[in-house]
């Protein structure tokens, strides 16, 4: 369960504090789980943004949503992400924290994906880097 009075104070700022760090944190607090070194390359501002395909294939697309997992909303012009919860979308922007169910979030975007983290992956690439 989310404690949304720990995010009551958190404001959007593309460089230091966007909708993948707070994806992230809730990821964090909710699974145990840090994210962050693999999303890294993504936490800056949006002329900045970088894709590491080799980190980001920890991340596998599924079909349905699970309790959490990471939601990507895509329109024309953007990209965002959040974090699926128990039926609906919790997410940052410049408003503040939104929770959507995902029907009313495909209305602002037109692609809503859901991604699961492969810690089993993400562990056994480090054991490699350690051995190697």
């Amino acid at each position: 369960m989310v404690d949304y009075a720990k995010y009551e104070n958190v404001v959007y700022d593309d460089a230091r504090y966007n909708c993948l760090h707070f994806a992230c944190e809730v990821y964090h607090d909710l699974t145990g789980i840090d994210l962050s070194s693999d999303v890294k390359e993504l936490c800056t501002t949006r002329n900045q943004r970088q894709v590491c395909p080799e980190k980001l294939s920890h991340f596998i697309l599924i079909a349905a949503p699970k309790s959490p997992c990471i939601a990507v909303l895509r329109s024309a012009t953007n990209v965002h992400c959040g974090i699926y919860i128990d039926g609906n979308i919790l997410h940052l922007d410049q408003s503040g924290i939104n929770s959507q169910a995902p029907h009313i979030a495909q209305r602002q975007f037109s692609s809503v994906k859901y991604y699961d983290y492969n810690v089993k992956e993400q562990h056994k690439a480090a054991d490699e880097s350690r051995a190697g």
